[in-house]
């Protein structure tokens, strides 16, 4: 006799052995027994939870004739052709391979016979979300007014493909994810009626592998099991056979990182690898105990005690491993790499360097200088030197603000006083006809030329301060402010660096926006005016960038306005 897959063998059959979904399990017994069935269901839930099994069992218990409490007998003539499988009032289709309007037709044509047996005709849609439109445009009358002996039942993983004109006419039922606890008990049974040892570390550890999935489970199972013939299966035999690591190699990679060791972080992963962990479940099983070690982090008691709640699957040895490293860690740090990790597993789903990827992942996290050090004192540091820079820029911008307020008291007429009183010192630079994008004199600029140079300074300090881990502040000086139009509030601002000059057209990750739209943000926002543009110029000649005068500069050096208040 050919050997049957555990999940196979263990298929519930009743409502009362199907494990973790009590409250639809209550509800469809109840209907049974009460004959208040509805026409249509609608079963949603992730893979491995039950949802074509309850099907099966409902399609048995509406048709049995001797059915007790809502469930199925499993002994009449109906119950075990349906059991077999032969039972032609009961059809099972796979809309993966079964999803054209024609394969719809057929079930329309052959809903207008009467059961040859029993009371029903059902028809049990797997995987319904893959139909095609047309196939649910041609289902959709017959779901919505089928004869009085005919149930269909729909089971879906991904809901948010059924039409709403499909879901609205069924009795929809969620089936959720199977507890740790639900599966590691129903695989004791199972192991205890197969006579196969196994140690309880080693089922928890299958369980939670599992996801949630009964199915899962038992399949994992099976291959343990052929992979222990006639011996004990240990919690290292499930490691080696899923391809998974314990909790000390993760406790490892994680003090790695956080001491900001690269090399010894890469000989982790290296081991790991070599041992034939799958690098999909090296991330994610890191991902989960780093978020054990937060947990263990926020809620940790003055005795080291953690509500018995949070940690419920994890060994007492674990948990020791664990306080250990959330003592020693910080809720920032470990966010930052749960997040860091988390992507970098979206990356490597559909990628073909793998490691390459996990590697520079790995590098990144040794080697960020913002998120580096076993305790809070690192990131005190970095809380005390970002509020110094807030405090720097607040008064920047305060000192701006009074400057401002200044210069737009001081007139046309007051600006040529103070040019003139320049010129009876001396000081007179002899004025030339040139462009007004390179060489420039006081008496070229206007009004609004002055204002915008005394406030320039104050704009970059503000500008390479905010955006400081994208664009040096070495940069500053690779640029000129050479003009701004009055009446067409246009700036041209000069650059010689090819590298600065692409960084301003780049954008910015976390705003979407370019840093030439981030400059003129900043101009805006500190001197109040609305509508500026900035013409931007690359000019790598040395010689010519240095022809154009940096008006801020002109302007600082020869004009100089008290911008104290008087007390009145």
């Amino acid at each position: 006799m050919s050997y049957t897959a555990l999940y196979r063998k263990w298929r519930p059959e009743t409502f009362s052995e199907v494990k973790g979904q009590d409250p639809i399990v209550k509800t469809l017994k109840n209907q049974v027994a009460s004959s208040h069935t509805a026409h249509a269901y609608l079963f949603n839930g992730t893979r491995g939870t039950g949802k074509t099994s309850v099907a099966k069992i409902m399609a048995m218990a509406v048709n049995c004739e001797n059915p007790t409490d809502g469930e199925p007998c499993l002994k009449c003539s109906t119950c075990l052709s349906i059991a077999k499988g032969s039972n032609l009032n009961i059809r099972e289709i796979d809309a993966a391979s079964n999803n054209g309007v024609d394969n719809i037709r057929e079930i329309k044509e052959d809903v207008i016979y009467k059961p040859t047996s029993g009371r029903y005709k059902v028809y049990i849609i797997d995987e319904a979300h893959m139909l095609s439109s047309a196939a649910f445009n041609a289902l959709l009358k017959t779901l919505e007014e089928p004869p009085e002996y005919v149930i269909f039942i729909l089971a879906t993983t991904e809901i948010s493909s059924i039409p709403i004109t499909i879901s609205s006419r069924c009795q929809r039922y969620d089936f959720k994810r199977i507890s740790v606890e639900t599966i590691s008990d129903q695989l004791t049974e199972l192991a205890e009626k197969e006579n196969i040892l196994i140690e309880e570390k080693a089922v928890r550890y299958i369980a939670r592998s599992a996801d949630g999935a009964m199915r899962d489970a038992l399949s994992l199972l099976d291959r343990c099991v052929s992979f222990s013939v006639g011996e004990e299966i240990t919690y290292e035999n499930v490691l080696d056979i899923l391809g998974a690591v314990d909790t000390d190699t993760f406790s490892e990679m994680y003090n790695c990182l956080k001491d900001g060791n690269v090399l010894a972080s890469l000989e982790v992963l290296k081991n790991a690898l070599d041992d034939g962990v799958v690098i999909n479940r090296f991330i994610n099983d890191l991902i989960d105990y780093l978020r054990n070690v937060l947990l263990i982090n926020c809620s940790m008691d003055e005795n080291g005690d953690v509500p018995e709640e949070l940690m419920p699957d994890i060994s007492d040895a674990n948990l020791d491993r664990l306080r250990e490293d959330a003592s020693a860690s910080d809720a920032d740090t470990v966010m930052y790499f749960i997040k860091e990790l988390s992507e970098l597993s979206e990356k490597i789903k559909k990628s073909n360097h793998k490691k390459t990827l996990t590697e520079v992942a790995v590098i990144k996290l040794c080697t960020d200088k913002y998120f580096r050090g076993g305790d809070s004192g690192g990131n005190n540091e970095i809380i005390k030197m970002q509020s110094e820079a807030i405090i720097t820029l607040e008064q920047e911008m305060q000192r701006l603000k009074t400057q401002m307020e200044n210069l737009s008291k001081v007139g046309a007429a007051d600006y040529m006083s103070i040019r003139s009183n320049s010129a009876e010192h001396g000081n007179e630079t002899k004025r030339e006809e040139i462009s007004p994008t390179v060489k420039r004199d006081l008496d070229s600029l206007s009004k609004g030329e002055i204002t915008m140079a005394q406030a320039w300074d104050s704009i970059m300090t503000v500008y390479f301060e905010t955006y400081k881990q994208s664009i040096p502040a070495h940069y500053r000086k690779s640029g000129k402010f050479v003009s701004y139009s009055d009446d067409r509030h246009e700036i041209t601002y000069v650059i010689k660096s090819k590298v600065y000059f692409d960084k301003l057209k780049s954008l910015d990750e976390n705003t979407g926006k370019t840093y030439l739209e981030l400059l003129r943000e900043t101009i805006s926002e500190l001197t109040g005016m609305e509508n500026i543009t900035i013409e931007l110029s690359e000019e790598r000649n040395s010689n010519k960038f240095n022809n154009y005068t940096d008006i801020s500069e002109l302007v600082k050096a020869d004009i100089e306005i008290d911008d104290r208040e008087e007390n009145v």
